[in-house]
């Protein structure tokens, strides 16, 4: 039997694994020299996640948070976190595409 700790770690790895898929090369590098990159990979792997719309803010927020920690860290230039800040917006939009594309709008919030 799996133990509950041994089932956290497992999806984090599972998130983390989404996440990096979706990152383009460059940014995948520029996210691996961060303090943050591995809190960030796994907040980001919770957006691919998401099986309801309105459960999108969180891991949003969280990946927010961790990129903005980063910038005022001084791992990362004002410009690569442009660039970041876009991915994140990007596969947010994404995700709520694909969830009204096969399940319907559940979340007119963000319409």
């Amino acid at each position: 039997m799996t133990s509950i700790p041994e089932q956290i770690a497992a999806r984090v790895v599972t998130a983390k694994e989404l996440a990096r898929a979706a990152l383009p090369p460059t940014l995948a590098a520029t996210v691996d020299m961060l303090k943050v990159g591995e809190s960030l990979l796994a907040a980001m792997g919770g957006i691919e996640q998401v099986a309801w719309e309105e459960h999108l803010d969180n891991p949003e927020s969280r990946a927010d948070a961790f990129a903005i920690s980063a910038l005022i860290y001084g791992d990362i230039s004002h410009s690569d976190w442009s660039v970041l800040d876009q991915h994140i917006r990007d596969r947010v939009a994404s995700r709520r595409a694909f969830l009204r594309d096969q399940f319907g709008a559940l979340d007119n919030s963000h319409s």
